[in-house]
């Protein structure tokens, strides 16, 4: 497997040349590049004390007691969003500025959209 990824930030173009060991290279390459966006957050531990406020947190503010927040397998840098059985979203820890934060990213597919009038 060939893997390519490029992304500009700050300092201009970063680039990885392709990685033999497939995906699990690219996390640390990445790293030891330092080629994110300079807006992207670094990585910073979710823990379960976290877990637990984040989705009581979504489910008083949606009014949903169906939403469900639960670790990433492999990844402990940000949890995944469930709303019964499907996967909604993805939330990400900042800690930038020194303030912890929460980044709640949802995709929307157009086929999503296709039943909505």
């Amino acid at each position: 497997m060939h893997l390519y990824w490029f992304e500009t930030n700050a300092r201009g173009l970063c680039g990885v040349l392709p990685d033999k060991t497939g995906a699990q290279g690219l996390p640390a390459l990445v790293e030891a590049l330092d080629c994110r966006h300079p807006e992207q957050p670094r990585n910073v531990l979710v823990n379960h004390p976290e877990i637990i406020k984040l989705q009581k947190f979504l489910q008083q503010k949606f009014n949903n007691k169906n939403i469900d927040v639960r670790p990433r397998a492999k990844l402990n840098d940000s949890v995944e969003v469930f709303l019964g059985d499907e996967s909604i979203g993805l939330i990400h820890a900042d800690d930038e500025d020194g303030d912890k934060s929460y980044i709640f990213n949802m995709s929307i597919l157009d086929i999503d959209l296709e039943d909505i009038d």
